[in-house]
């Protein structure tokens, strides 16, 4: 699925420069995965059965379209009371006129067909969350005393339910525009200066610099394997509150491609066998939107980036918000292929919210400077 994008000479690199769908997407990259199944669920509606992670209920076929939203489809006439009409023995639904062997058995293959079509569309999109994303947003604490800065860190995830989605790159198109806004003029901060490269993960960074990334949480690890690049839509400059980028915006792509074989980090279930602080939720409250409390383990989550603004002095009642709009490609279950471009299913439209200082953190911290004045 390598993409040569439209007019705007924007070129979305879903698998990485030079590599086919197939080998890109399947052999080189294990942090594109995610780690639990499609989700079928039984109602426990009279007459209803689930077959294959389908709920059939007397002549209904619900699945998950592609867009995430509900869809039904019509199958056949329920004309047994609330029975399965699978299980007709014509003794006691008097005036209803029964279908005989025949039907029966042509209602059975037209509903195995039904099923087995709304199977393959769900299956397809059904292990990546649509639309939502999930923030992990925290605090960090530069300096001591009056001297202290505070920084607001939000991590921002996709989440998946199979440990074998593959994600590849984030980009906009002129279809689907990306934005990365600051919805209160908020600029992001960065330890390494205020140009666009300055977005690409390097090593030595503080844990409050912004960067970008695909799949790796790890800004260092990021810097050594992705060999991060920013697509050709980025306008020149930043440092402000948005990430620029006219015709369809920015996006970016990892230069080693989407192939498991090669970068580990494509897959959405990289991290579910650890343990420890990479694993786990750096948020020490709830914040509503967010999707992410404090001390979950983040299994299933793919990371697109590290956003940070300052937060020194502000209110702990102040409300500082981010909304982002962009699209991916990839690999639902590993195998089926999907991409933003043309698909509800890889795009994304949301607003997170960052963690503010609170109540008092300021004023401590510069309580605990001028104790450590006086002592001197």
């Amino acid at each position: 699925m390598h993409i040569e994008h439209n007019s705007s000479n924007r070129i979305e690199k879903p698998l990485g420069t030079g590599l086919s769908a197939t080998h890109a997407l399947n052999a080189t990259n294990p942090w594109c995965r995610s780690a639990y199944g499609p989700r079928g669920t039984a109602q426990g509606n009279r007459g209803s059965a689930t077959q294959g992670g389908v709920r059939r209920i007397c002549g209904r076929l619900p699945f998950q379209s592609s867009g995430g939203n509900r869809s039904i489809v019509e199958s056949m006439t329920c004309h047994t009371r609330g029975r399965n009409p699978l299980e007709l023995d014509g003794s006691r639904d008097s005036g209803i006129s029964l279908p005989s062997h025949k039907d029966r058995f042509m209602s059975l293959q037209r509903l195995s067909s039904a099923a087995a079509i709304v199977a393959a569309a769900s299956s397809a999109f059904a292990t990546i969350t649509p639309g939502e994303l999930f923030g992990d947003s925290y605090i960090v604490k530069e300096g001591a005393g009056y001297s202290a800065r505070f920084y607001s860190v939000l991590d921002v995830y996709i989440k998946g339910n199979n440990a074998a989605d593959i994600i590849s790159s984030t980009f906009g198109v002129s279809a689907y525009t990306s934005a990365f806004t600051m919805n209160q003029g908020d600029a992001f901060v960065q330890s390494n200066g205020s140009t666009n490269d300055a977005w690409k993960p390097e090593c030595g960074q503080p844990a409050w610099d912004s960067f970008l990334t695909t799949g790796c949480r790890d800004q260092c690890a990021a810097a050594n394997l992705l060999q991060l690049q920013l697509d050709s839509n980025w306008a020149s400059g930043n440092g402000s509150s948005i990430l620029p980028g006219p015709n369809g915006g920015c996006g970016w792509y990892p230069a080693i491609g989407a192939s498991t074989s090669t970068n580990p980090y494509c897959r959405i279930g990289y991290y579910n066998a650890e343990t420890g602080s990479i694993n786990t939720a750096k948020t020490d409250r709830t914040i509503a939107g967010n999707g992410i409390v404090a001390g979950q383990n983040l299994n299933n989550h793919w990371m697109i980036g590290r956003f940070t603004i300052e937060v020194t002095g502000l209110e702990d009642t102040a409300v500082k918000t981010m909304s982002l709009k962009f699209a991916i490609a990839g690999k639902q279950n590993g195998t089926t292929t999907f991409t933003g471009s043309t698909s509800a299913a890889g795009r994304f439209n949301y607003t997170l919210a960052f963690a503010v200082p609170a109540p008092g953190a300021v004023a401590l911290a510069g309580l605990a400077g001028l104790i450590g004045r006086r002592r001197r």
